[in-house]
């Protein structure tokens, strides 16, 4: 199976606070990608204004993984997501990534690092991980 490696890349600065090790790894993993989607830059941005665009442009990166690259034909929609999540962050790009996945039927593969697992969960056990406050009703309302 050819699985072609996209790199998406949120803006070429994403780098720039992480250790050298990491940005060496960051900048190996670029070259060997067989294409690249870039989703903006925080070069022009004001200093006041640098951290919204960020994550902006983290969230427009995940929804280009998640949905396609419409300007990009040759990459489509995800089949799957793969996502490494704990499940107590209940906030951050990645959470909003798997509700995203789950909203539109994308199957997801959970890596939780907490836990050391790796599972498929059915959606109904997504949306129990996803929501663990929303109860299950004890009755279906329907056979009433």
């Amino acid at each position: 199976m050819n699985v072609p490696y996209v790199a998406h890349i949120p803006y070429l600065d994403q780098p720039e606070r992480w250790k050298q090790a990491d940005r060496d790894e960051w900048l190996r993993l670029r070259r060997l990608a067989d294409d690249e989607v870039l989703y903006g830059s925080l070069r022009d941005a004001a200093p006041s204004d640098r951290r919204r665009l960020a994550t902006a442009l983290l969230h427009k990166r995940n929804d280009g993984m998640l949905n396609g690259v419409p300007e990009m034909p040759s990459i489509g929609p995800a089949d799957v997501c793969v996502a490494v999540w704990l499940p107590s962050k209940r906030d951050g790009g990645t959470f909003s990534a798997i509700k995203k996945a789950h909203k539109r039927g994308t199957p997801v593969v959970h890596i939780n690092p907490d836990a050391r697992t790796v599972t498929m969960p059915s959606r109904a056990a997504l949306a129990r991980l996803l929501h663990p406050a929303v109860q299950e009703p004890l009755f279906d309302p329907a056979l009433r």
